[in-house]
């Protein structure tokens, strides 16, 4: 652990012991629990590399995973761990690596517990494969976070939205469809919030809470206006456009100031897309407090230094590629880093203009 990837020349030697002292250690607690510390440094330490040791690392995690095993009860924790580590420094998403995922979902359904580092795990495999994972196990995610947001109080819902943004960013339509239990509570909690404030009384759920909240849905609501807009009115009996009005409200009035530049205009497009939708009165209501926002976001991005470069990270090998590299790609793929406020906000009004005419502008 102190040394970190200064142990990789003999890591080839400890590998040729390790699966020895795991097999006589069946029946010591300690001994096992040391050799998933130590293998979980190995694979930290290997980085991309550490495929060499999945031949062993991967059987120890299915050993230690398997579900209804109190025998195995005292290792779970470190298992996760090891687990977060070897799909964090993996460069492909493998089919044994994929199969280990259905642990998740068991594990996270039955219990609470290890929560924040089971949410690691599922945030790791969403960077490593998204695609293939929804494809393969989208049912097992979906009933596995939703059943977890339901099981936890407020700081676990916030932990949870914070980790599976990724998966809102790179895929909103199917998070849309998919997460639809946890974004429809969520949307609700945030209505509440905005008519408790509306009413001068303190909301249920935290600012930290509702800005975790926020960054799904203006993700949303980036990235699937339509899709987003026609479950609210649909689980809201055709009061859709007014819960709309009331998370712009939140936005604008407590939240949205606080945010990184990137964040805010995401809220910005978000907002700008919620009028762009011609609702009458949402336009009425909340153009004026819309469009003063993106100003403000404007001004923020005029003085910004220039923005990352991503190109490095881009020719990076896949072989080569950790969880950073794909979390650097994933945001050098966010279309809202390279769209311009000030354009957006004017080819929205235009728009605006068409569907309820010039005099509702003024």
């Amino acid at each position: 652990q102190t040394l970190q990837d200064r142990i990789t020349p003999i890591i080839p030697m400890l590998m040729q012991h390790i699966p020895t002292l795991w097999e006589m250690s069946e029946e010591q607690d300690m001994l096992r629990t040391t050799l998933i510390l130590i293998l979980k440094d190995t694979v930290k330490a290997l980085g991309p590399g550490s495929t060499s040791v999945h031949r062993f690392a991967l059987p120890v995690l299915g050993y230690c995973l398997k579900p209804n095993s109190t025998a195995r009860a005292h290792l779970l924790e470190y298992a996760f761990e090891l687990w977060h580590c070897v799909v964090s420094q993996s460069p492909v998403l493998s089919k044994p690596i994929l199969d280990l995922f259905p642990a998740w979902a068991h594990h996270v359904t039955t219990s609470t517990e290890h929560l924040q580092v089971a949410l690691q795990v599922l945030e790791s495999y969403i960077y490593l494969g998204g695609v293939p994972l929804l494809k393969v196990h989208g049912k097992l995610m979906q009933q596995g976070v939703c059943k977890l947001f339901d099981d936890v109080k407020e700081e676990g819902r916030e932990l949870i939205c914070r980790h599976i943004e990724p998966l809102a960013m790179a895929l909103p339509k199917q998070f849309t469809v998919m997460m639809q239990p946890l974004v429809v509570k969520v949307s609700k909690e945030m209505v509440d919030a905005a008519q408790a404030l509306d009413q001068k009384r303190r909301p249920q759920v935290s600012d930290k809470t509702l800005k975790a909240y926020s960054r799904i849905i203006t993700r949303l609501l980036y990235h699937d206006p339509q899709g987003y807009a026609g479950l609210l009115q649909r689980v809201s009996g055709g009061k859709g456009p007014k819960l709309l009005g009331a998370m712009i409200g939140l936005w604008v009035d407590r939240l949205g100031d606080s945010w990184e530049l990137f964040r805010k205009k995401v809220a910005a497009f978000a907002m700008l897309n919620c009028l762009a939708m011609g609702n009458r009165e949402l336009v009425g209501h909340h153009l004026q407090g819309v469009l003063a926002y993106a100003s403000s976001v404007m001004a923020e991005e005029g003085n910004r230094t220039a923005p990352p470069d991503y190109s490095a990270v881009r020719q990076v090998p896949e072989a080569k590629r950790t969880e950073r590299h794909r979390q650097l790609i994933l945001y050098s793929q966010d279309t809202s880093t390279q769209k311009n406020v000030r354009r957006y906000a004017q080819d929205v009004l235009k728009k605006i203009a068409q569907q309820v005419g010039d005099q509702q502008l003024r």
